[in-house]
């Protein structure tokens, strides 16, 4: 019965869970200038250039960032193109960024609300990253305006890091084992 003991708590030790990074959860939120290519914000299909990127304030893991430059990537939204590194700036050793997976033009025109301005507006989905952090799922949108013959618009972008639903770590398999050896001991037991 003890070598039955001994064996079901060895097995048990061996399913103990090994330590993993956190997952990101927290929003950044950026200011700057975009350049965009075409004649002007309704006929433009990138973001060519961006200037004075700064972090405008963070949240969760991204606390603390707020007043950080950052540098985006050229981003072209007709037709939507996945971006790696869409996003990047880096406090010491720790970088952020974040890889753009999926991209959606929500609306490019000029809004009812601001005639003689022109409005783009794109968001997506992908995998924030930061170092010391598991990848993590977040999403993206970026939303830029000006005039309707400029070619530089003022922008806000915003990420949020989306944790996945966090599985069962191993504890529920061990608990039951744990109870099937102690009912098995029983039963020896009493035979």
């Amino acid at each position: 019965m003890i070598r039955s003991l001994l064996s079901t708590l060895a097995l048990a030790g061996l399913m103990v869970p090994t330590a993993h990074a956190a997952f990101i959860t927290g929003t950044v939120d950026f200011t700057g200038t975009a350049g965009i290519n075409g004649t002007g914000p309704l006929d433009a299909t990138t973001f060519s250039s961006f200037t004075g990127t700064t972090v405008r304030f963070g949240t969760g893991a991204y606390s603390g960032t707020a007043g950080t430059p950052a540098s985006f990537q050229p981003l072209t939204f007709n037709p939507p193109t996945p971006l790696d590194h869409a996003w990047s700036f880096t406090i010491g050793s720790i970088t952020y960024s974040f890889d753009l997976v999926t991209l959606v033009k929500d609306f490019q025109g000029q809004p009812l609300d601001g005639p003689g301005l022109g409005d783009i507006r794109v968001s997506g989905t992908g995998i924030a990253h930061i170092t010391g952090y598991e990848d993590t799922p977040g999403s993206f949108v970026l939303h830029a305006s000006g005039g309707l013959s400029d070619l530089e618009m003022a922008f806000g972008a915003t990420a949020v890091g989306l944790p996945p639903g966090v599985p069962d770590s191993g504890s529920t398999l061990v608990l039951v084992g744990a109870a099937l050896g102690g009912v098995a001991s029983l039963r020896r037991r009493l035979v």
